[in-house]
């Protein structure tokens, strides 16, 4: 079991280092967005850099606006994250909740290039 706890901590690790690492090339290259690049709308995850600049200079507000999907959905993430391969719980999230991800994030879009 303290085997399995070990692995579990590595995977967390791994997962929010890649997070912070992609996070951190993306504010060196400065790599714009291919789906914004392409077709000229912005992506659900379009203004995440700007809201982990604002972030980082405690704008909250500022950094909602930016995104509000990443702003509520990534700490909600590393929450799951946490609760699953830290503390080794084994979570069971109803399918209607992927759904409503799905349809928060087509609307949000949506929206956005409207606007």
């Amino acid at each position: 079991m303290k085997k399995k706890r070990i692995v579990n901590f590595f995977i967390f690790v791994f997962i929010l280092g890649s997070f912070i690492g992609l996070g951190y090339l993306s504010f060196i290259t400065r790599v714009d967005c291919p789906f914004h690049k392409f077709f000229d709308i912005l992506c659900p995850f379009c203004g995440g850099r700007t809201m982990v600049i604002d972030l980082i200079h405690n704008n909250f507000g500022k950094a909602f606006i930016d995104n509000p999907v990443l702003f509520i959905g990534l700490p909600i993430a590393f929450v799951l994250l946490f609760i699953k391969y830290i503390l080794n719980k084994d979570i069971k999230i109803p399918k209607i909740l992927y759904i409503l991800l799905i349809i928060i994030t087509v609307t949000f879009t949506v929206i956005r290039n409207i606007v």
